[in-house]
């Protein structure tokens, strides 16, 4: 490994660095992981070995954001291996939502996260819409009608995308392009009020006057290629589980009865095409890195306040800054009485930047206990895509 030079940041690398798909050295998951990549302009592709990685990713970049320039992040779901056998309603949802997904960062950049599973699905694009607003011009029936026509399944309850129910004066539908599910409210046949609502409380999260209704019949495939940014880059976090994720989501996928309807994408065609642009690989391993991070993880402090200030002491003597990320108020008045800068939030797990002179320390360090960004705010899992459907055998990331 080369320890002269040592890359804190993606944005940092050469061109040539890139197109020589050089291993950078990170011994450390967690919100190291989004911190490499800030300040980075370019489309980036993230791809994790697992949606548990990708879950937290997501969340510790958005915990992180008040310290650093990080662009928006985006989540590709797996397609619900279950699903390839189950209703078409929810297999055309899913391939819609995918492609929403693609679109979206085709056109806005930004980095997406994807597992190995996630690119080697199924999507579709285009297909008819609906201008729905407030006040007269679409009234109940033809919504109706037109929600039937163009590939919506009636069910009694919506609570997974490409559904649609309704009771007297009230329908309700999941539109793959958004994250929550929509209620409308007619009063003859004028719309009076629509927002969005949590499956599982039923209650509101946001009301609007006006959306744009996709339709899942008329859609077409495409390729995920196609999605593609001319200037996109790739990072492979830990390539030889990539590798593993690979295999078990094709084994998976092998034993469902009719996946063969809609084939996905090989792993290797997959590595074949990423190969087409600059990438890097990020490796724990030290043998397999070329390139040093310069960022190392933290002690198991897991509460050890003593310790944890000590340690503290160490690195702002060195000339570090140390931003404290809590859930708890009382762990960010005690981070504040010591000249930290403090933010609400959790991060996975926290780090340390040696070149750029940054300790972050979240709540793993301070308590023992990490609290997922992701399950602390009342939305949509990241891994909507993974739901569970009826039948479907489930495989636990941490337990088997």
């Amino acid at each position: 490994m080369d320890t002269a030079r040592v890359c804190c940041k993606l944005s940092q690398l050469d061109i040539s660095d890139w197109r020589k798909n050089i291993s950078l050295h990170l011994p450390v998951a967690g919100a190291a992981r989004p911190w490499l990549c800030r300040e980075f302009s370019r489309p980036l592709l993230v791809v994790l070995p697992n949606s548990r990685f990708v879950r937290d990713f997501s969340a510790d970049a958005d915990s992180m954001r008040p310290f650093a320039e990080l662009p928006a992040v985006s989540v590709l779901p797996e397609i619900a291996i279950a699903s390839y056998s189950d209703s078409s309603h929810i297999m055309e949802a899913q391939k819609a939502a995918r492609g929403e997904v693609m679109d979206g960062w085709r056109a806005g950049g930004g980095i997406l996260l994807a597992t190995p599973g996630a690119l080697m699905g199924p999507v579709s694009l285009g297909g008819d819409r609906m201008e729905l607003a407030c006040g007269p011009g679409v009234s109940r029936s033809f919504m109706l009608e037109w929600l039937h026509a163009h590939g919506y399944e009636k069910t009694d309850i919506v609570w997974t995308p490409g559904q649609f129910a309704y009771h007297g004066g009230i329908v309700d539908f999941f539109d793959p392009a958004y994250a929550w599910p929509v209620r409308v409210e007619f009063f003859d046949d004028d719309v009076e009020s629509m927002r969005y609502f949590a499956t599982d409380t039923q209650r509101s999260v946001g009301s609007f006057s006006r959306i744009e209704i996709r339709a899942l019949a008329s859609r077409r495939a495409v390729s995920i290629e196609d999605f593609f940014p001319s200037d996109a880059h790739v990072v492979l976090v830990e390539p030889s589980e990539l590798e593993n994720a690979a295999d078990s989501y094709s084994w998976l996928r092998a034993g469902v009865d009719g996946a063969g309807e809609d084939k996905a994408l090989e792993w290797g065609d997959a590595e074949r095409f990423l190969a087409l642009f600059p990438r890097v690989r990020l490796a724990a391993s030290i043998a397999r890195a070329e390139r040093g991070s310069g960022i190392t993880g933290l002690p198991g402090f897991r509460g050890r306040m003593r310790d944890l200030e000590a340690y503290c002491l160490d690195v702002q003597r060195r000339g570090a800054v140390i931003s404290l990320i809590s859930e708890a108020e009382h762990f960010r008045d005690w981070g504040f009485g010591r000249g930290y800068q403090v933010s609400k939030g959790s991060v996975s797990e926290g780090f340390y930047d040696s070149s750029s002179k940054a300790l972050f320390i979240g709540d793993l360090e301070l308590s023992g206990v990490s609290v997922s960004a992701a399950s602390s705010q009342a939305r949509v899992p990241l891994d909507w895509g993974e739901r569970l459907v009826h039948g479907q055998w489930a495989v636990h990331d941490d337990y088997g």
